[in-house]
Formats: C-alpha cells, sequence, structure tokens
C-alpha cells in the first residue's frame, strides 16, 4: 500500500493495515470487522461532537436569558436559535457518528 511507505505513518500504519491474502483493508482487521481500536476512536468522536452541541445549547440558554433580561427580542431569537442548533448537533453525535463503523469495516 502506498500508505506504509510514507516514513510518517511508520509503525502507525502497521497497526492501521492489516493485510489479508492480496488486498489490503484500510481499518480492517484480519476477521474483517472494525478493529476495537476504531470504536473507541468513534466513541470519542461521538462524545466530542455531542460535548460540542451541548456547548452551543448552553450558550444559546445563555442568551435566550441575557435577551430575557433585557427585553431584547433578537437576542432571545439567537438564544432559541443555539439551543435548537446545539440539539440537532447532539442528536447528529448520538445517533450518526456511531454509524461510521459500519462504513470502514469492509
Amino acid at each position: 500500500m502506498l500508505l506504509t511507505k510514507l516514513p510518517v505513518f511508520g509503525k502507525l500504519s502497521t497497526k492501521l493495515f492489516a493485510l489479508t491474502g492480496n488486498r489490503g483493508m484500510l481499518l480492517a482487521g484480519a476477521g474483517g470487522g472494525t478493529p476495537e481500536f476504531m470504536n473507541k476512536i468513534i466513541d470519542y468522536a461521538s462524545m466530542g461532537v455531542m460535548a460540542f452541541g451541548a456547548a452551543i445549547a448552553v450558550s444559546g440558554v445563555i442568551n435566550f436569558g441575557e435577551g430575557k433580561s433585557q427585553q431584547n427580542a433578537a437576542k432571545q431569537d439567537e438564544g432559541i436559535t443555539k439551543i435548537v442548533g446545539g440539539l440537532v448537533i447532539m442528536i447528529v453525535g448520538f445517533s450518526l457518528v456511531p454509524q461510521l463503523s459500519g462504513l470502514l469495516s469492509i
């Protein structure tokens, strides 16, 4: 494989690439499924996306409260928009990111 010959990938490439027969399988173990370390990476990515969405939602709650106290409708609208957007990002992190393991197994 081309990536195994690059010096940047060195020892990491031997962990990421497993050769079975004549074809190389990217990020797949000898059994053809997704290896355990890839599942951990996907779990951490899912948690990161959900944490990012939660941070945006909390920022929206703060904006909404500030707009409510200042009688500012635009600030309230911005807060509600951030809350909804943060919740959508959290749902994506919870439901779509874990499905990446299905795309990576060959």
